[in-house]
């Protein structure tokens, strides 16, 4: 961080400011360019005074740096308002593949008035309890029973299903996170106790949960309470987390509450492995039951290239470990002959069965375990 302070007060003129904000994130304050050429190639000595290596010790280390940039004066733009336009081009770089700059304009203007019209209808969905949970079951390969359902967040607003992937990232920019995902988690709880009620077995529940939820110091204790009021077995919860939960600076704390966690009686599975940028050490440093193989893998089985080399590997590792292996996003009947080939231990998409609501997702598995018998795998 000193290294790259230094890089940027030698790159501002007499007049003009570098500072930091937090964490790695600067700002630079800089009296022109005024053109958009201009500041598009100011943007690029940036990036390429920033990406210089640095040798820090022993080490080498080469920067991964992106840009936001929003000009002045605007149109009823104050201080408050310009800092937040570069926020929001900053933002943008880092959803086009970061390494890169991004310019405030017209179009990301109206980009941010939709973000933001979307934030407070969620707000407002959230404190009327409208945000719900879908079911997903999840299939054993061995002999093609029920192993559990996947709780999905679901917000119909204005009659349309809002996409997940927007809706989520929204609460996660907003500071949502957290309440976001105990309502998800109280309305899954409530769907998933009603089948145990109704003399059904569901398997576990499997739960996503935000590094905000993982971060608050009530987080076990509401769990527990949540669990107890559905008549749940904590045995029967299995809390999903990503890579990027275990990168945050608050590890140690996160571990705490992971291993408090698992004392209570719930598993842990970690989803989307491989996507991200964890180590195999946080494999064997935190108390992992399952590894999820991302859809992306499994899409890649039916292509011409991969040919599922990283599902394969992916099943290898966990089965390597003694982790069971979930594979996610499985629509063909040859993407899971070659999961069943080698060895994955359980499928969860739509060649199986569709997130549902509650209701449904009871109906299914009446018909599933009392109707028809458990559904077996073809050959």
């Amino acid at each position: 961080l000193r290294l790259i302070g230094r890089r940027l007060q030698r790159l501002v003129g007499p007049g003009d400011t570098a500072a930091r904000l937090s964490g790695d994130e600067f700002a630079l304050i800089v009296h022109g360019p005024a053109t958009a050429a201009a500041q598009a190639a100011f943007a690029g000595r940036l990036l390429a005074r920033l990406r210089r290596p640095m040798r820090l010790g022993a080490s080498r280390y080469a920067p991964s740096i992106s840009v936001g940039i929003a000009p002045f004066p605007a149109a009823g733009c104050g201080p408050r308002e310009l800092l937040g336009n570069a926020d929001a081009a900053l933002l943008e770089a880092k959803r086009q593949g970061r390494g890169r700059h991004v310019l405030f304009g017209a179009a990301l203007a109206e980009q941010v008035v939709r973000r933001t019209r979307l934030a407070d209808a969620l707000r407002r969905a959230m404190a009327r309890r409208e945000i719900v949970a879908a079911l997903q079951p999840q299939q054993r390969l061995a002999d093609g029973s029920v192993l559990g359902f996947e709780a999905l967040a679901r917000w119909s607003h204005e009659g349309v299903w809002v996409p997940p992937a927007d809706f989520i990232a929204l609460a996660e920019d907003v500071g949502l996170a957290q309440p976001l995902g105990l309502q998800v988690m109280e309305t899954a709880m409530a769907g998933f106790g009603a089948m145990l009620r109704a003399g059904l077995d569901p398997g576990h529940l499997a739960v996503n949960v935000s590094t905000a939820q993982l971060l608050a110091d009530d987080f076990v204790e509401s769990l527990r309470r949540a669990l107890a009021r559905h008549g749940i077995d904590p045995g029967r919860l299995e809390v999903e987390v990503t890579e990027t939960v275990l990168l945050d600076r608050s590890i140690a704390r996160i571990g705490q509450t992971l291993e408090a966690l698992r004392a209570l009686g719930c598993s842990l599975a970690m989803d989307d492995f491989g996507t991200g940028y964890a180590s195999l050490s946080h494999l064997t440093s935190f108390p992992v039951d399952r590894l999820k193989v991302d859809k992306s893998f499994t899409r890649a089985i039916d292509s011409e290239g991969d040919k599922g080399l990283i599902a394969r590997t992916l099943i290898q590792l966990g089965r390597g470990l003694g982790l069971e292996v979930i594979a996610e996003g499985v629509e063909t009947p040859s993407q899971r002959d070659f999961l069943v080939t080698h060895g994955c231990t359980a499928i969860q998409g739509y060649l199986f069965a569709r997130p549902m609501l509650a209701g449904e997702a009871a109906a299914w598995l009446r018909r599933q375990q009392h109707g028809h018998g458990q559904a077996r795998v073809a050959g």
